[in-house]
């Protein structure tokens, strides 16, 4: 692998997620643009990624059928309600009845605010109430859709909220891409909904200090869905920031094969050679670790600084973000 670079690094979660989504942006537009400036300052443009840009551009726009499994859960559900009043007519009422409440309007409002800037395009919401067996001449997320969500969530055993996290992404995504193999052109929108079930986190995020020394082990894991394969993903790191002498000048750093100053205003990607896959060797892209057959991991080893660097200055900030390997440039 790659030699990282020794920084005493500080990784941070969200605050929100110690789980963090697939942030599935357009890797190509991202890498692979082409301009009179470096590499580092075309990708300083857009390098910020946010997770409103979770659908990849290769997703398709063509609403899915309705799901044939998802549709019978509602009649399911409205029969299964019916058997549970007649057995309340007769004094026996089950625990279950408590289990399917419906959501207040308090969590319905939640469940609106997390959906809405994770579903902004039009497709996207069509997708979703089409598999839900809702009418896509809607692209509204609305009290419906919730509540649609939180019925299905209820069928698979999984917290019911009414919010498209990437369990419910996940579960969703999967009923598609078993409907898709009735209908291929489906595909595309099973890929994206699984895509969103995509998670990465981290452990060992804390120094072990001694008199002398200062070291971590973070570990990096990423879980894909079932459906998905793990090899089609890769990690891609981005850092800004900068990396200052005792004296004031910057320290000199390997990005891209060309050695520079380590200053940089906004994010870009962090690689020593000129393929931007966080771990990859040379002719050989996906050298993680796989851990069962969902997940595969990376790990980095920052170190305290050396003594040559005797009042030096680091502010650096670094985001690790997941892929489609195949949108990734190799240089």
């Amino acid at each position: 692998m790659k030699e990282r670079k020794k920084i005493r690094r500080t990784i941070k979660s969200s605050g929100k997620d110690e789980h963090k989504p697939f942030l599935g942006v357009q890797a190509k537009t991202l890498l692979n643009q082409t301009s009179d400036s470096s590499r580092s300052d075309i990708l300083s443009e857009k390098g910020e990624i946010t997770s409103e840009e979770k659908t990849p551009k290769s997703a398709s726009t063509k609403p899915i059928s309705t799901l044939s499994g998802i549709s019978a859960k509602k009649a399911a559900l409205t029969k299964q309600k019916a058997s549970q009043n007649e057995e309340k007519k007769n004094g026996s009422v089950k625990e279950q009845d408590d289990k399917n409440k419906e959501l207040s309007e308090g969590q319905i409002s939640d469940a609106i605010t997390y959906n809405t800037p994770r579903f902004k395009k039009p497709e996207d919401v069509k997708s979703l109430r089409t598999a839900l067996g809702l009418s896509a001449d809607s692209v509204e997320i609305n009290d419906e859709l919730v509540k649609a969500v939180a019925a299905w969530q209820v069928s698979k055993g999984l917290t019911e909220d009414g919010k498209v996290g990437p369990t419910t992404a996940a579960s969703i995504g999967y009923a598609m891409l078993e409907e898709a193999k009735k209908d291929p052109s489906l595909k595309p929108a099973a890929i994206s909904m699984l895509e969103r079930g995509i998670v990465i986190s981290f452990s060992g995020n804390s120094y072990s200090d001694s008199a002398t020394k200062s070291l971590k082990n973070i570990k990096f894991i990423v879980t894909v869905p079932k459906g998905l394969k793990r090899e089609d993903y890769a990690l891609v790191n981005w850092n800004k920031g900068y990396m200052k002498k005792g004296d004031g000048t910057y320290f000199k750093a390997k990005d891209y094969g060309v050695v520079r100053d380590a200053n940089y205003s906004t994010y870009q990607v962090d690689s020593l050679d000129t393929d931007p896959v966080y771990w990859s060797e040379p002719g050989t892209r996906w050298k993680y670790n796989k851990e069962g057959s969902t997940k595969f991991t990376a790990t980095d080893s920052p170190g305290q600084a050396e003594n040559t660097e005797y009042g030096a200055d680091y502010n650096l900030q670094f985001k690790l973000q997941v892929y489609r390997l195949a949108d990734i440039p190799a240089s």
